[in-house]
């Protein structure tokens, strides 16, 4: 299983370079993603399925998913969903102008700043 601090790989799917994220909920990961951009889906590593396909991560999705408040449900997880965005890994050196590491970081520490 790849695993970081017994957490499942998953790949951010986009049209730019390869990256991961590491957690240990399938459905937070997905909504991290989904936050992050639409453009952008999640698969497992381990498995190879796809968890999400780009613009999936949607209001019908989301709610399809029992969460019928997404700001609710940000505000609750918002360290865990930080936690999740911080763990980006690339697979190689970014080569595209597109930094998707930069923006996980940024919206994780927005996401840190949240008031409760």
């Amino acid at each position: 299983m790849t695993e970081l601090n017994n957490k499942t790989k998953y790949e951010i799917i986009n049209p730019s370079d390869c990256c991961y994220i590491y957690s240990d909920d399938e459905l937070m990961a997905s909504v991290s993603v989904g936050i992050l951009s639409t453009w952008y889906g999640l698969a497992d590593c381990n498995s190879g399925k796809t968890i999400t396909h780009p613009f999936e991560v949607n209001e019908d999705w989301i709610k399809e998913h029992g969460i019928p408040d997404l700001n609710e449900y940000v505000k609750c997880n918002r360290n865990k969903m930080a936690d999740i965005l911080n763990s980006v890994d690339y697979k190689n050196e970014r080569t595209s102008m597109n930094n998707i590491g930069k923006a996980c970081h940024s919206i994780a520490k927005q996401l840190r700043e949240l008031k409760e």
